[in-house]
């Protein structure tokens, strides 16, 4: 878990510092709450042929702490974008 962590509190450093140069971050990932929870912006593909089959603002104002994901709302989310992909 520390090595997970460690890499988490990188990755927000990361992400912060670019946002503030007003840089664009992309974010490839399988992790629904890790899309989630790095970002401001999901944008889920369909298989191959891959195109945009949902395009959503994400919901939760930053800074975001790991905790986040055990809230309701978080999962209400999340789960709305794992629907989109078994569709």
């Amino acid at each position: 878990m520390k090595t997970f962590r460690a890499w988490y509190d990188r990755v927000l450093e990361v992400i912060g510092a670019a946002l503030m140069a007003g840089l664009t971050v992309i974010l490839v990932t399988h992790s629904i709450s890790e899309a989630v929870l790095l970002s401001d912006r999901v944008v889920v593909l369909s298989a191959r042929p891959g195109r945009v089959l949902r395009d959503l603002d994400v919901p939760f104002s930053r800074p975001r702490t790991d905790d986040i994901r055990y809230s309701p709302q978080f999962v209400d989310f999340a789960r709305s974008l794992r629907a989109s992909i078994t569709e």
